[in-house]
């Protein structure tokens, strides 16, 4: 899906604080409906809305499956399931507005820390992190194709018929590219001239737009009403 409107990274950031802050403000079925419905408009607005879709009916699954089970008993198992239900549940809107966050794109993200004035070993690090977790993500998926071609893919037959083999097929060669992956992109992040002290530019325009005060003024508002009528 096109993009609808594009969020300043500060928007993004103020979003997820927010959503760390309103999930302890308050607490029940349509008070936690409201914010996923909140970060799934964020989220469609951004143009993944298929990511919006599958938090959503995740909601839904986790909000009957909570309704559910309390009407079965108060058991032991039934007590610790509802427990995970909920607890899951609460913290989905805060899994919303990270991944709103982590699909930022690593060159936007480190030119608004550098406008924000942020230390430069810190911006070094982010921008590691960010192409980090996708490079990586990549090579699981060439081990996991590797090991396909070669008979000994990821199964619940091999998990339980060589579990220690299906292990260190996968965790060797991933633990030894990811430190091959960091040390790369640590150099290329030095050669880019990330730790350079001259003034840094960048093609990408960083800037609040309408939508952004729009997007950081609703979850103030729903925190402030939340504190009064509550």
């Amino acid at each position: 899906m096109k993009e609808l409107v594009h969020f300043d990274v500060r928007t993004k950031l103020f979003l997820l604080l927010m959503m760390n802050i309103l999930m302890f403000a308050g607490s029940g079925i349509p008070y936690e409906a409201v914010l996923v419905g909140f970060c799934a408009l964020m989220l469609a607005l951004s143009g993944r809305l298929r990511t919006a879709v599958k938090f959503t009916v995740l909601f839904a699954a986790m909000a009957a499956a909570d309704v559910l089970v309390s009407g079965i008993g108060d058991g032991f198992w039934i007590s610790l399931l509802r427990f995970l239900v909920v607890i899951l549940r609460r913290f989905l809107p805060i899994f919303m507005a990270g991944s709103l966050v982590f699909a930022t794109k690593v060159s936007e993200f480190v030119a608004c820390m550098w406008k924000l004035h942020l230390p430069k070993h810190l911006i070094i690090s982010v921008s590691v992190v960010f192409r980090f977790f996708p490079t990586v993500r990549e090579e699981w998926q060439a081990i996991l194709s590797s090991m396909q071609m070669r008979g000994i893919g990821v199964s619940l037959h091999n998990l339980v018929t060589h579990p220690l083999l299906t292990v260190e097929y996968l965790l060797v060669p991933l633990l030894l590219n990811a430190v091959k992956i960091s040390e790369e992109l640590a150099e290329a992040a030095l050669c880019r001239g990330l730790d350079c002290d001259n003034p840094h530019t960048s093609l990408t325009a960083v800037r609040m737009r309408a939508g952004d005060l729009a997007a950081c003024i609703l979850p103030v508002i729903g925190l402030v009403l939340q504190k009064t009528v509550g």
